[in-house]
């Protein structure tokens, strides 16, 4: 977020020199806190690299933004100098929930969240690999298919699941040459075990960014357990800590303008409780 405007800037000029960037919708959530009603606008041409994934012109990245400049605990924010709100694109775990399970617009809903560099082991040999997590339909809501094995479902996203890990198939070449019999290896990841189950297809960015393709996909369920040893963030799964990012795929003939209708009071509900959590 520190960089949003350079991003979108950088973004604007790639469009111009190369066919393979479309405009891909951004919901913009506004609320202030406290206040009886919440006010909800869209903005409507931010332009993202194409993703290699089923009808990219049907999903919507979410945004919010608030009168309060501390609302937000857990990811960065950003002034936005001609409104005076604070913008974000983080949410919490549970604002997910909330949000999948009621909304009527949407086919589905999903959450992703970059992690950054992670110690590996694997086959007793420690490396830097780099590392996402991502909400247990984040595969099958993008229309993805799996390069080697399987992706993720819903049933992998659970604290009791096995802990389970998808490679890009970028690693999958470069650490393995891309023998088939990486399916079912363990890895040592921050000191947990996790089997790699499938690897995603060549080209597919996996963190929703131009040019990233992190290394080892987690489910959002253990990152509890990959972020044990850093104090700062205990309580992953808190409706106060906001860390992960939304996008989500609008039903067929669905406007935009029905999924702000759709949203806004949903939205405002996950959002309070998330303020009034850190005031207890």
């Amino acid at each position: 977020m520190q960089t949003f405007l350079q991003d979108l800037r950088y973004g604007m000029r790639q469009l111009l020199r190369s066919p393979g960037f479309t405009a891909v919708a951004v919901l913009s959530l506004a609320l202030g806190i406290g206040a009886t009603t919440a006010f909800f606008s869209l903005v409507d041409a931010v332009l993202l690299k194409m993703l290699p994934v089923r009808k990219p012109e049907d999903l919507a990245l979410f945004k919010w933004a608030s009168r309060e400049i501390n609302f937000n605990h857990g990811g960065t924010t950003l002034p936005e100098r001609t409104t005076g709100l604070t913008v974000g694109t983080s949410f919490s775990v549970p604002a997910i929930k909330h949000l999948r399970v009621e909304t009527r617009s949407l086919s589905d809903l999903f959450a992703f969240a970059p992690y950054g560099n992670l110690n590996v082991s694997v086959d007793g040999q420690a490396e830097i690999a780099s590392g996402q997590f991502v909400s247990g339909n984040f595969h099958t809501a993008l229309g993805v298919r799996p390069a080697l094995g399987r992706l993720f479902n819903d049933d992998d996203d659970r604290a009791a699941a096995n802990p389970v890990t998808v490679i890009s198939y970028r690693y999958w070449l470069r650490r393995f040459g891309l023998d088939p019999a990486v399916l079912g290896k363990s890895v040592q990841i921050k000191g947990v075990p996790f089997t790699i189950i499938g690897a995603t297809p060549a080209g597919f960015y996996a963190g929703m960014e131009v040019g990233s393709a992190p290394d080892f996909t987690f489910p959002l369920a253990f990152s509890p357990r990959i972020y044990a040893s850093d104090e700062s963030y205990a309580g992953m799964t808190q409706a106060w800590i906001w860390w992960v990012q939304l996008m989500g795929r609008r039903k067929p003939g669905v406007s935009l303008e029905q999924v702000r209708t759709d949203l806004e009071a949903i939205f405002q509900q996950s959002a309070v409780a998330g303020w009034e959590a850190i005031s207890l």
